[in-house]
């Protein structure tokens, strides 16, 4: 049952697993369907559930997965946000380089320069790093969305950065607003452009049905191939808990 007025409600639990103590966050919404399950890219464990659902299924939930956490929290340790530290930006390997001063990110080959205040500050780095990934494809896109609309003969849409970890980008029908995940930033400039005109062609064709198919087939005609391309990036974990 909804609590009167309020949409999300947001508590922290622990279950024990396998002698294991996890530790989660447990955020309850209104109109939420199904279950689901992440940890953010400090190792914190958040667990999404609609309000009907059972404290007792949602443990159960936690449990069945416990392995899959580790393995994530895993990961997650791993980014550091220190110098040497490796990422994906423009589908090629950047080093960090990260130093004090005032609030500067800037790339130079495979050298990725960030300057901060205080050089220690993972959060303080991973924030202006993120920052730097949203202008990357929020420029890409601003070249990109335009062109795809000229062809498609439609009027060019809102376009906005977020912070998606799920989703490369979101297209809102009615609101004419087209949104991209900063770590779609990752990709190379062909795996953009998929994921570009995908949302755009979203804009003509509501779901996922033959018109939207033949739709991005037509102006696309190597979609295969790069959606291909793209389900072997996602699989590769590259992503992970990266903002």
């Amino acid at each position: 049952m909804v609590i009167c007025g309020v949409k999300t409600q947001t508590e922290s639990y622990t279950v024990i697993c396998n002698y294991k103590q996890i530790n989660f966050k447990l955020v309850r919404r209104a109109g939420q369907r199904n279950l689901r399950l992440r940890v953010d890219s400090q190792g914190e464990v958040v667990v999404s559930a609609p309000y009907e659902v059972s404290f007792f299924c949602i443990k159960e939930f936690v449990e069945k997965n416990a392995d899959w956490i580790e393995k994530q929290k895993s990961k997650a340790v791993q980014r550091t946000w220190t110098t040497g530290q490796t990422l994906l930006l423009n589908g090629i390997t950047v080093i960090l380089h990260i130093s004090a001063g005032k609030t500067c990110v800037f790339q130079n080959g495979n050298v990725l320069y960030v300057t901060v205040r205080n050089p220690e500050d993972a959060q303080a780095v991973r924030k202006a790093v993120c920052v730097y990934y949203c202008n990357e494809i929020l420029a890409f896109a601003e070249k990109r969305v335009p062109y795809w609309c000229g062809l498609l003969g439609i009027e060019v849409p809102e376009i906005l950065t977020g912070h998606a970890r799920t989703r490369w980008g979101v297209c809102n029908i009615r609101d004419r607003k087209i949104t991209f995940s900063a770590m779609t930033a990752c990709l190379d400039d062909s795996l953009k452009d998929l994921v570009v005109f995908h949302e755009v062609c979203h804009l003509l064709c509501r779901g996922h049905q033959d018109d939207f198919h033949n739709l991005m087939q037509t102006y696309m005609p190597d979609v295969k191939e790069r959606e291909k391309r793209l389900r072997i990036f996602n699989r590769s974990g590259a992503t992970e808990n990266l903002f």
